[in-house]
């Protein structure tokens, strides 16, 4: 009654939390790829890798902040890597 809908809603607002990270990781590293490949750079490309870089270390500095676990990963979010994972063979 005191508190225990609280911890649950932190639990589900930490592992989404969590998902939103790796997938704006994901987009960084994407982003990155896309900057390496070009063969001119301009600054809208760069713009948009440090955007995605930035974002990505605002949402992991916020996750150290609240101490969320990082076995919180949803089980959408490991079919996902286990189907790139598969891709990748």
């Amino acid at each position: 009654m005191f508190g225990r809908h609280k911890q649950k809603r932190q639990v589900n607002d930490d592992q989404q939390l969590i998902d939103l990270i790796y997938r704006v990781r994901e987009q960084w590293h994407q982003a990155k790829r896309v900057e390496e490949n070009a063969i001119q750079v301009d600054n809208a490309l760069e713009m948009q890798t440090a955007l995605q870089k930035n974002k990505y270390q605002f949402l992991y500095r916020e996750a150290r902040r609240r101490k969320a676990d990082p076995t919180l990963v949803s089980n959408e979010r490991i079919k996902y890597q286990t189907e790139i994972a598969k891709q990748a063979d």
